[in-house]
């Protein structure tokens, strides 16, 4: 499976972000609790709120546009959202609703992401084994990340 370019440079990837995204739940709730301390949980919520209300409309949307388009969109709106918040910090003005506004942000893109990514990958694989080997790689990498991404040095 990852002999196939494409596949094995969208795995990689996989990898990457699966990890940031770990990452970035552990430094964003770190955040939270210095600024809120016990009304932290808001930032999770709120992420996990729009995951759920947004992933709704994630498969339909995933389904009509550019799957391609619609994860690359994703991915740099995430990005631009999540390097918002060192900014504010840098610059002392970092409060709760902005924590609160980009888990919003993030989890409502992640909705659009995963059904996308999903949605893709027959048209990638091409063949019943290859895409059933993608799968389980991409849920193996996925569930890597939750394990591994908050152990990794240095966090």
């Amino acid at each position: 499976m990852l002999r196939i370019r494409h596949l094995a440079i969208l795995w990689l990837s996989q990898v990457l972000s699966a990890i940031g995204d770990f990452f970035y739940l552990i430094a964003v709730m770190w955040i939270a609790v210095k600024v809120a301390g016990s009304a932290a949980g808001i930032v999770a919520a709120a992420e996990a709120g729009s995951m759920l209300l947004f992933g709704l409309l994630g498969g339909v949307y995933a389904d009509r546009w550019n799957r391609r388009t619609t994860m690359m969109a994703v991915d740099i709106l995430r990005a631009i959202a999540v390097g918002i918040l060192p900014v504010l910090a840098l610059t002392g003005t970092l409060q709760l609703w902005h924590l609160v506004v980009v888990a919003v942000i993030v989890g409502s893109l992640g909705a659009l992401f995963d059904p996308a990514l999903q949605a893709s990958l027959p048209a990638l694989a091409r063949n019943p084994q290859i895409l059933q080997a993608t799968n389980g790689l991409m849920d193996v990498t996925r569930r890597l990340a939750r394990a591994l991404g908050p152990a990794w040095p240095g966090c």
